[in-house]
């Protein structure tokens, strides 16, 4: 026996009244005490909104026995370390705004250039990095990074005892983080502006949730569509029919490298993000699927039905024009870029550094970035856009590139940052 629980933004569907309520929790409550299917995603969608339903407020405690057992069943992982999701509800509300940045050793040094490139940016936002353990992130680099204004670093085996690896951290950072509005950051992340404008994106502003588009590749296979569909209940949202990978254009959607969260809006749709990220075969499937944890945002809100804004540009390539002699071809090869509703450069990934390989020499060398080529315009071949048009960077931008590169300092022949940083072994 499954149900729905249709939201209230529904107009053409009324709200339950209480005695409905209470009528569907008592007929309800036998069904969920049997055993779910832990791959059957959709069955967890519909309980997951039947939780939001009967819990609306999340600072409020968790009232019925239906509630207290919706509670165990799908969010236990949050249960071991805060007892409750009212708990951790209000650990965050009214804790404004912030910047969370994961990192180990491996990419200490670029998250330390972030940091720097914000403050240059006049970004005065509070930042938290998050690591996972001291075998991520020693203790000389968390040492170093406390010694920056309005920077925090915490552990997230410290909230939660969920096994993590590698970019599984990065929700459950978000989930944990002490700001009620959270700018997600990767350690490569390089911003060309002051990352604040986003809080002020119309999107970000209408549904409370702003991701950017990853880029279009391997578009005509549409094989993805049914097992995305398979784990939401119907009917199926706009947002939905509307992702590039339903429409067989992409085989991935969201980029992770920058995302903004309003926690308390998207409390329930974070809570189903954190468990698409537990170890299972759900989790399993996703990796196999897609490219890590970066789905899984949009995923756990769609569970939910809860709202969410892509910028509406699709993203680029940072670099300088070459001619490629086998193709005989001109591309642009670089970092992965994205631009503002304005059009304009407003952030791009993979660090300022010609590499972040942790033995290879050009971690000392800096990118070459004069040109970018937009993915509309172009065909994309790797991280290369071939065939043009090709665009020159302004002055301003120009200058701010070179300003971001004036704040790298990394020496690797002594594997340091100035000041010294223990070795970077992961």
């Amino acid at each position: 026996m499954t149900f729905t629980y249709v939201p209230r933004n529904r107009t053409e569907i009324r709200t339950l009244s209480v005695l409905e309520s209470l009528g569907l929790a008592n007929y309800a409550l036998p069904k969920i005490l049997d055993d779910l299917n832990p791959q059957d995603v959709r069955e967890i969608s519909r309980r997951a909104r039947l939780f939001a339903h009967i819990h609306p407020i999340p600072t409020r405690p968790v009232t019925g026995e239906l509630g207290s057992v919706l509670e165990k069943n799908l969010y236990g992982y949050v249960l071991d370390k805060y007892g409750s999701v009212t708990a951790l509800a209000r650990s965050f509300i009214g804790g404004g705004r912030g910047v969370v940045i994961t990192t180990g050793n491996l990419y200490f040094q670029f998250a330390v250039h972030l940091i720097r490139s914000l403050r240059m940016l006049n970004c005065d936002l509070p930042v938290e990095i998050w690591y996972n353990g001291a075998k991520d992130l020693n203790t000389t680099n968390t040492d170093f990074i406390k010694n920056f204004h309005q920077v925090k670093v915490k552990n997230i085996r410290d909230h939660f005892s969920v096994k993590m690896e590698t970019w599984d951290i990065k929700p459950f950072a978000v989930i944990a983080s002490a700001f009620e509005e959270v700018l997600l950051l990767d350690a490569d992340t390089v911003f060309a502006q002051n990352p604040e404008v986003l809080f002020n994106d119309e999107g970000y502003i209408k549904n409370g949730a702003l991701f950017f588009n990853d880029r279009s590749l391997f578009p005509g296979q549409g094989e993805k569509s049914n097992w995305i569909l398979s784990m939401f209940p119907e009917p199926h949202s706009i947002r939905l029919q509307n992702l590039r990978m339903l429409q067989a254009k992409s085989q991935y959607e969201l980029e992770a490298g920058c995302l903004l969260l309003d926690k308390r809006r998207h409390f329930h749709g974070l809570l189903a993000v954190g468990w698409l990220n537990c170890p299972g075969p759900i989790k399993d499937t996703i990796r196999e699927e897609t490219h890590g944890e970066k789905e899984t945002f949009w995923i756990g809100l769609e569970m939910l039905d809860e709202s969410y804004s892509f910028m509406p540009n699709l993203p680029g390539s940072l670099g300088t024009v070459t001619y490629n002699e086998g193709d005989r071809v001109e591309e642009l090869c670089g970092k992965l870029a994205h631009f503002g509703r304005d059009g304009k450069l407003l952030w791009f990934n993979d660090a300022i550094a010609a590499s972040k390989l942790p033995e290879d020499y050009f971690l000392n060398v800096l990118s070459d970035l004069t040109h970018y080529a937009l993915e509309r315009e172009g065909e994309w071949e790797a991280l290369c856009l071939r065939k043009g048009p090709f665009h020159k960077l302004d002055e301003d931008q120009l200058k701010m590139i070179e300003k971001l590169k004036s704040l790298y300092r990394f020496n690797p022949i002594e594997r340091t940052l100035k000041p010294p940083v223990e070795d970077f072994e992961q």
